[in-house]
């Protein structure tokens, strides 16, 4: 994958230039870094030859957006409205396609209309838009504007079009689309097109490709030719209805952008948008260097782990020296690749705050908790909890004891043994509850060298009780704060601890008084949760792909003179972190680098790095990722339980027979790939359990979100 960003992707001015003998408007009329592909040229030039005309869809073939997707053009309207209007305009992406849906529906109740026009849509606006009614053609031409500035020629299809001239074939367009054909005929013109002898617009003939009518009318109005070859991006617009009007066709992808409905279109996904569009048409610069696996999470890294994690950073900079912190500990293992990406972008030298990796982990927190509250005679009901979690139901009593150390105690080995029967059974958290009461000075005692390791790890990495301490991790319920603060308290008397994380649960709130201060970058515990579904929904994505390259921490050892962690390394989590994590990690850092450095990288700007749109960002793959991505995506493996034995992937993909079935399978991992996966997988009647199960479980996503299961 290139790591370079040419021009073409800065589309923020309007200034006018001309490099070589292409026409360019600050560089983004062509994707001047692109390779020809020559042996796809070559192939449509010698097919042409048993054609009378060739024909050219338009949007993702002879031209593209440099956004993400063509429904983001919207987004940037509204950007651009609210400099104009204020207030009034916010909220317009969102009313302008829901305009376009209501004018769909109107012209096919009204007239059987397959199309609308671009006039239709505005009136549509009007109504859902009162207050910006007298300023609709204003908004118009802001439309018709911002087209004209994200629109750039393909380069394959240019030069197919000046190879086709050459021998004197005719070619025309053929296009689904709202805006008028003289509109996108001075676009084609600007871009470079000329010689062309026809453009079709449904707008205006009122037929579809995707209906077929429009192969009849384009049929019609070339009654000279009878033979067509027709070049495109759709599998069913430009291939399956065009071959089933008897034209020959060919789908073209390298152009290609996708189609996400990953919640609310406001000008906060831009930032993604633009800089995803920008990496994603950067790596198809070379079409002999097809993307790999490791590109394909480099990419990933470049632009979902850049925007979220050096927005993290960023804000977290900005908290640090709000409230006085002097101290930063970054908390295994989530908080690896914050910290490496603290470090890259020089944050300690400009907040003047010390930073250092912190080597901890549920197991030795919860171990040390349970030994001080817990006595010989009375073993703790938070330890207990601890000791029998079995989240994923396929903890065993053998697992369950050797979490905490205990299969060398004999007398609780042999009872355990005596009441199930074996200790390689599922366990019954209950039964062993009892069993682990009736030898609690045994487990007690256990559980000592846990709480002297940690406490010896604490004094030693000087994690203070002044207030200027705060620990940084990814977050979710606090558990992990407010266990080291009443440690520390044990230690010290008093202690105060602060804490900064990616998001904190409902269950955080319970934690605030026996923690310390809490604060969250991208979703707590008192927002909505309607506010911050992107961060829910992507959580294990977020935790795999930010994990450390090390195990976790099981214990703490003397020697040489420190406290040095026990890492309990698993083979399985190391080969995904070298096929997968390790790749995303260096495209996030690449961006922080980069951005932090300069300022920008590509068309991404230091300003860009905000809470919202590190949200948006994660619902572009989270909510709403496209079939590549869903394939990728469904190779991660996630552990729900702290002691890390086994993976299980985060996407469901195995169909249930049953909605009891789907129900259950739902629970767990990536429920929104899980949904996604059987609705592209499933039977007619699988598909419609899906859109009822996304409807219970995600109608807080939105309606476009849910959209997609229609």
């Amino acid at each position: 994958m290139l790591n370079r960003f040419p021009s073409s992707f800065d589309f923020n001015s309007a200034d006018a230039e001309t490099t070589e003998d292409r026409p360019v408007k600050n560089g983004i009329r062509t994707l001047s870094d692109w390779s020809l592909d020559e042996p796809f040229i070559n192939e449509i030039r010698s097919l042409s030859a048993r054609c009378d005309i060739v024909s050219l869809d338009i949007f993702d073939t002879a031209l593209t957006r440099l956004v993400d997707s063509p429904a983001d053009t919207f987004a940037e309207m509204e950007r651009r409205l609210i400099l104009q209007f204020g207030p009034m305009a916010k909220g317009f992406a969102t009313e302008r396609e829901e305009a376009e849906r209501d004018a769909r529906k109107r012209q096919q109740r009204l007239k059987g209309a397959e199309e609308v026009t671009f006039q239709q849509i505005y009136t549509e606006i009007g109504q859902r838009m009162p207050a910006l009614a007298p300023h609709l053609e204003i908004a118009r031409q802001v439309e018709l504007e911002v087209e004209r500035d994200i629109l750039v020629a393909v380069p394959d299809i240019l030069e197919l079009t000046r190879r086709l001239a050459v021998i004197g074939k005719p070619y025309i367009f053929v296009s689904d689309m709202y805006l008028p054909a003289d509109f996108l005929a001075d676009v084609l013109a600007g871009c470079g097109y000329t010689g062309w002898q026809a453009l079709h617009v449904s707008c205006e003939t009122m037929a579809t490709k995707s209906g077929g009518r429009q192969w009849d009318v384009v049929k019609t109005r070339h009654p000279q030719a009878s033979r067509f070859l027709h070049i495109g991006d759709d599998d069913w617009s430009d291939g399956r209805t065009a071959r089933e009007h008897g034209i020959e066709a060919r789908i073209y992808l390298r152009a290609r952008s996708e189609r996400r409905l990953a919640g609310p279109l406001t000008p906060a996904c831009l930032p993604f948008s633009r800089f995803r569009r920008a990496t994603v048409l950067n790596a198809r610069a070379d079409f002999q260097a097809p993307e790999t696996s490791a590109d394909y999470w480099r990419g990933v890294g470049r632009t979902l782990g850049g925007i979220v994690v050096g927005g993290y950073i960023r804000w977290l900079a900005q908290r640090v020296k709000l409230h006085g912190i002097r101290r930063l500990y970054f908390c295994a293992r989530d908080g690896w690749l914050m910290h490496q990406a603290w470090q890259a972008a020089n944050l300690a030298r400009e907040t003047g705050v010390e930073d250092q990796y912190f080597h901890t982990s549920r197991r030795p927190l919860n171990l040390a908790q349970g030994y001080m509250e817990s006595t010989p005679h009375r073993l703790s009901p938070g330890l207990l909890e601890f000791l029998h979690n079995n989240v994923d139901d396929r903890v065993t009593v053998r697992l369950a004891l050797a979490r905490a150390d205990l299969l060398g105690e004999a007398a609780l080995v042999e009872d355990c043994a005596t009441r199930f029967g074996s200790l390689d059974v599922p366990l019954d958290a209950p039964e062993f509850d009892a069993l682990l009461q009736r030898h609690s000075a045994a487990v007690h005692a256990r559980m000592a060298p846990a709480y002297e390791g940690l406490r010896g790890y604490l004094e030693q990495e000087r994690l203070d009780c002044d207030g200027r301490s705060a620990i940084v991790d990814m977050g979710w319920n606090a558990t992990m704060q407010r266990c080291l603060r009443l440690i520390l308290e044990r230690m010290h008397g008093k202690a105060r601890l602060s804490g900064f994380y990616y998001g904190l649960w409902s269950n955080a709130l319970s934690n605030r008084y026996g923690a310390g201060l809490m604060e969250a970058a991208f979703g707590n515990e008192f927002r909505p949760t309607g506010q911050q579904f992107q961060l829910h929904s992507a959580v294990d994505i977020l935790e795999e792909l930010h994990a450390a390259p090390h195990g976790t921490v099981h214990s703490y050892a003397w020697k040489a003179g420190r406290w040095h962690p026990v890492l309990a390394e698993n083979p399985v989590e190391k080969a995904q972190y070298e096929a997968i994590t390790r790749h995303f990690q260096d495209g996030a850092l690449e961006t922080v680098t980069e951005l932090f450095a300069t300022g920008a990288c590509g068309p991404l700007t230091l300003d860009d790095l905000t809470p919202a749109a590190a949200r948006a960002a994660m619902a572009a793959f989270s909510v709403a990722p496209s079939k590549h991505d869903l394939m990728m995506f469904g190779r991660i493996g996630h552990c729900a339980t702290f002691d890390h034995a086994h993976l299980d992937g985060i996407i469901a993909t195995t169909l249930p027979t049953g909605e009891e079935a789907m129900r259950k399978a739902l629970t767990g991992g990536w429920s929104m790939g899980t949904l996604k996966y059987w609705s592209a997988n499933g039977s007619a009647d699988q598909r419609e359990l899906v859109r009822t199960l996304a409807r219970e479980n995600f109608s807080h996503y939105g309606a476009r979100a849910l959209r997609q299961f229609d």
